[in-house]
C-alpha cells in the first residue's frame, strides 16, 4: 500500500469519514495516485470548497511525493549548466530556478524545479526523472565533475496557496515574508530546526512552498492551524483535481500530459520547448548542454505546434489525444481537461498544428455530439497577486 503523505491526518482532519481506511479500501485510481511510493489524493472531500479555499483564502497542498534530489559539490553548478535547458550556475544563491531537461533530440524530457542554497548545493525537483538518471548523466556526460547526487529523504513540504497565504505565513512568525520576492527562498526557524519557504506554487496563485525536516511536520501545522484561526480561518486541504484545475487556468504543462517523454510516452506528442511556449526557458548561447544541437537546428526550423488554452461549455472530460477539429480538418489535440469552478466551464490545454494557430474556433466530438471549443492564447486566469511585491493584504 502506497504510505500516506506527511501532512495527510492535518489536511484531511475535516473530512473524518473519508479517513486513510477509505482511501485505501477504493484502491488507486478512484481517491488517490500512487506516486514516488507516496498516496496523492484526488480531493480530501468537497471539490468546490477545495477550490474556493485556493482562490479565496488559503489552502495546503501535501508535497511529501514530490521527489527531491540534492545535487552538491564545487562544480555541482557546472554539471546543472552541462544537462539543464538555462543556466544556475551564475547568479545568487537562494533562488528558484524553472528549467527543462531535454532530450539528444531536442524535445522536452522533464521540467525541473531547482532550489539553488548556494554555489555547490542544490535541491533539484524534477516531475518525472529520478537520482538514478542524473547519476548516468553525470557519468555519461560530466563524468570529469566533482559532484555528488543523493535523493533527499529527510525534508517534508506542504504548498500555502491562495490571498490569505502570506497574512497566514506572517502571523506563524515568519516576519517580512510578504517581501519575498517570487522564485526567492529564506530560511526561518521552526522546533529548532532549518524550514525553507521559497514564493511559488503551481496554482498561479499568490503562494508559498515550505520545507523542513520531516519530524517537524507536527510543528508546522501547529502553528499554522493556529494562525489560521486568529484570522478565522480553518487549515483545508486540497488534492490533485484542484490542482489540475488551477495549473490549466494558470496555463501551466505537465510533462506526461501535456507532452510525451521517455517515462511516460504519447507518440506523436513529442514537443520541443517552443511548442510549449516554453522557449524563454532555453538559453543557447556561451555552453553546451544536452540536446542544444537539436535545439538549435529546430530554431531555424520554427515549431510544428502551438500550445493553446481551451473552453467548453458544460461539464465533459475530454481524453487525452480527443480530435479538435475545424470542419473536417484535425488541427489539433486535447492534452489535459479538467472543470473549472471559477470559470464554470470545462477547461484544458490542447496542442494545434501551427498553421491553425490564429483559429479561435474549434470543435470536439463528445458523446457522438459534436460541440463548440473555443481557443486562447496564454493562460485563462491572470492574477495580479500572484507576483505583487509586497504581497498585497488580505481582508
Amino acid at each position: 500500500m502506497s504510505s500516506k503523505g506527511y501532512f495527510f491526518d492535518l489536511l484531511n482532519r475535516h473530512c473524518e469519514e473519508v479517513n486513510l481506511e477509505r482511501f485505501s479500501e477504493a484502491g488507486k485510481g478512484q481517491n488517490y495516485i500512487e506516486f514516488n511510493g507516496s498516496m496523492v489524493p484526488f480531493s480530501y472531500g468537497e471539490l468546490r470548497e477545495e477550490y474556493e479555499q485556493v482562490r479565496n483564502n488559503f489552502a495546503l497542498f501535501d508535497m511529501s511525493a514530490t521527489r527531491k534530489i540534492r545535487v552538491k559539490g564545487r562544480d555541482a553548478g557546472n554539471f546543472l549548466d552541462r544537462i539543464l535547458s538555462r543556466t544556475v550556475n551564475s547568479g545568487p544563491g537562494m533562488r528558484v530556478v524553472y528549467a527543462l531537461i531535454c532530450a539528444e533530440t531536442g524535445c522536452v524530457a522533464d521540467d525541473v524545479i531547482i532550489y539553488k542554497l548556494s554555489s555547490e548545493e542544490y535541491i533539484v525537483m524534477p516531475a518525472l526523472m529520478d537520482g538514478a538518471y542524473l547519476d548516468y548523466l553525470r557519468a555519461s556526460i560530466c563524468n570529469d565533475l566533482a559532484v555528488t547526487i543523493e535523493e533527499e529523504s529527510g525534508l517534508a513540504g506542504v504548498a500555502l496557496q491562495g490571498p490569505a497565504s502570506a497574512e497566514v505565513l506572517r502571523r506563524c512568525g515568519f516576519d517580512d515574508i510578504a517581501d519575498l520576492r517570487p522564485f526567492s527562498i529564506r530560511e526561518y526557524g521552526l522546533a529548532g530546526s532549518r524550514m525553507l519557504i521559497a514564493r511559488m506554487g503551481f496554482t498561479g496563485d499568490l503562494g508559498y512552498e515550505c520545507w523542513v525536516d520531516r519530524s517537524c511536520c507536527g510543528a508546522l501545522g501547529e502553528v499554522v492551524s493556529t494562525a489560521g484561526a486568529t484570522m478565522g480561518l480553518r487549515v483545508s486541504g486540497y488534492g490533485l483535481a484542484v490542482a489540475e484545475a488551477c495549473r490549466i487556468e494558470a496555463g501551466l504543462i505537465v510533462p506526461g500530459r501535456d507532452l510525451a517523454t521517455d517515462r511516460v510516452p504519447n507518440p506523436g506528442f513529442e514537443r520541443f520547448p517552443a511548442e510549449l511556449g516554453l522557449d524563454w526557458l532555453v538559453k543557447l548561447d556561451g555552453r553546451e548542454f544536452l540536446g542544444r544541437e537539436a535545439l538549435a537546428a529546430h530554431v531555424i526550423a520554427g515549431p510544428r505546434f502551438v500550445l493553446r488554452s481551451l473552453t467548453i461549455a458544460g461539464d465533459h472530460r475530454l481524453p487525452h489525444g480527443t480530435e479538435l477539429l475545424a470542419d473536417e480538418e484535425v488541427i489539433g489535440h486535447v492534452t489535459s481537461s479538467s472543470w473549472s469552478w471559477g470559470l464554470c466551464t470545462t477547461i484544458g490545454h490542447a496542442s494545434i498544428a501551427v498553421r491553425h494557430a490564429e483559429r479561435a474556433e474549434a470543435a470536439v466530438v463528445v458523446a457522438g455530439q459534436r460541440a463548440p471549443v473555443a481557443l486562447h492564447k496564454g493562460p485563462l486566469i491572470r492574477l495580479l497577486r500572484k507576483t505583487q511585491v509586497p504581497a498585497p493584504s488580505f481582508g
